[in-house]
């Protein structure tokens, strides 16, 4: 009953940013709600329609539709009093808005089409120009939520794009989505496989990467998805997780899950032909699932490839970190590590390592579980050294500071780097210099991991004070 959802009493101003007292779950969901569950119905019924010609689920879609654009505001209040004029769940509200234009357009009278593009112009595209672009928030290029907003505001700019007269080419606002959307896969995704974000933040961010990646190639002919990094997305999480796709906590913030049957893996199945994403599409596409994107993506013409035709060890040079296994039964040991630049979500925990075996967590990190956004203060126990598997110095729980970001600047480059890594048949090891991070408190620092995949696994910590 579309007449029951209306716009929710928006509260987040008061508190958006957590603690124990604020409500704000409450609050989040009393202003997100009802734009979600509009948004719910014009995706379900603007896809039924245009797959099966289903009339009904059409004019359900577009009235639900038309009111979701006859909202005052879409953004959080919280965030236009602080004057960010965007927010990533912004992103998400648009993207059926975009479903909705592009497959209900001959359901629609002018009069509608025009108040939906208005709607997508003055509480959509415009305030992201003025923040993403003019204001250039996320100067490091380097979160989620830049890629869910370039996505959502993508579609809805290629959906509207050519209808308005007065500026057809909806220039400069294309041009700025573009622009930092590819800045952000530039600057996130590596050669190697491994991501700028914690492993969870990669799928969350991929998983929206790739709608736009699908509709620029096809309606402004610009391929990203052959030219650029972001095809590797699956190197890391294939060579982390157990054979079912989980397991792998992964460093910082996040959870785990089978990403790789996810969107994101099946548009590299269906535009690239990836055999090793495949062999875990497959099946989930062959159970029944996969979505309307899956339908659109589907393709049985490929010889999956098993990753255990793959070395079950690799170093990960571009993210500094390595991924130790004894083998790729599920029962193998385990042991990754993270050395590297600080970024988005990822904790202080250089140097920090885990290790699985028999599918359990042997060696884990503290902070999983914790409290993300309840604290009133941050950072706090759950993301400093003290809850991680890393040196303390004079009993401090705060004993790191975060390295620089991987962004760009020569002169901003100070970061724990790995010295010496390899990855054998009977031993892997690797090596890093973590000096950097402990408060000018140390001369040198290097923190040696040994594993001899006969069982054993060695830690070598040499250090030197700066003190005497």
């Amino acid at each position: 009953d579309i007449d029951e959802i209306n716009e929710g009493e928006d509260r987040t101003a008061e508190a958006l940013t957590g603690g124990p007292y604020s409500g704000w779950r409450e609050d989040y969901s009393a202003w997100s709600g009802p734009m979600g569950a509009l948004g719910n119905v014009i995706r379900e019924g603007s896809f039924r329609y245009a797959f099966t010609g289903d009339e009904a689920a059409g004019e359900k879609a577009k009235e639900a539709l038309l009111k979701l654009c006859s909202f005052d505001k879409w953004n959080a209040a919280y965030m236009l009093e602080n004057k960010f004029w965007t927010y990533y769940p912004v992103g998400y509200t648009l993207k059926p808005v975009a479903y909705g234009y592009d497959m209900l357009h001959d359901l629609l009278s002018e009069e509608e089409k025009q108040l939906i593009r208005d709607a997508i112009m003055e509480k959509g595209l415009k305030l992201f120009h003025r923040d993403m672009v003019e204001m250039n928030r996320f100067p490091s290029n380097n979160t989620n939520h830049q890629s869910v907003l370039a996505s959502g505001h993508g579609l809805a700019a290629t959906a509207i794009y050519g209808d308005d007269p007065d500026n057809p080419h909806l220039e400069p606002y294309l041009s700025g989505i573009m622009a930092k959307a590819k800045t952000f896969i530039d600057r996130t995704y590596y050669e190697d496989g491994s991501y700028g974000e914690p492993y969870s933040y990669q799928a969350m961010a991929t998983r929206s990467m790739v709608e736009i990646l699908a509709a620029f190639e096809r309606n402004f002919g610009v391929d990203w998805s052959t030219t650029t990094d972001v095809q590797h997305f699956y190197k890391y999480p294939l060579q982390v997780t157990h054979s079912d796709g989980t397991g792998h906590r992964g460093f910082g913030d996040g959870t785990t899950s089978n990403t790789l049957a996810q969107v994101h893996g099946q548009w590299f199945v269906h535009r690239t032909q990836n055999p090793f994403i495949y062999n875990y599409v497959k099946p989930y596409w062959e159970e029944g699932n996969g979505g309307y994107m899956g339908y659109l993506w589907f393709r049985d013409d490929i010889t999956p490839q098993s990753r255990e035709t793959l070395p079950a060890s690799k170093v990960f040079d571009d993210a500094h970190g390595m991924v130790m296994r004894s083998g790729w039964e599920d029962e193998s040991t385990i042991i990754t590590t993270r050395i590297g630049p600080h970024s988005n979500h990822f904790h202080f925990n250089q140097g920090s390592f885990l290790i699985m075996k028999n599918g359990e967590d042997l060696l884990y990190d503290a902070a999983h579980g914790g409290a993300y956004y309840e604290n009133l203060e941050f950072p706090v126990y759950n993301i400093q050294a003290i809850s991680k598997n890393v040196m303390l110095i004079d009993h401090d729980p705060e004993s790191q500071t975060p390295a620089h970001y991987d962004i760009g600047i020569a002169a901003l480059r100070d970061w724990p780097r790995m010295t010496h890594a390899f990855a054998g048949e009977i031993a892997d090891a690797v090596e890093g210099d973590l000096a950097t991070v402990y408060k000018d408190k140390l001369e040198s620092y290097t923190r040696t991991l040994l594993y001899t995949k006969s069982g054993p696994l060695f830690l070598f910590d040499r250090v030197k004070s700066v003190s005497p």
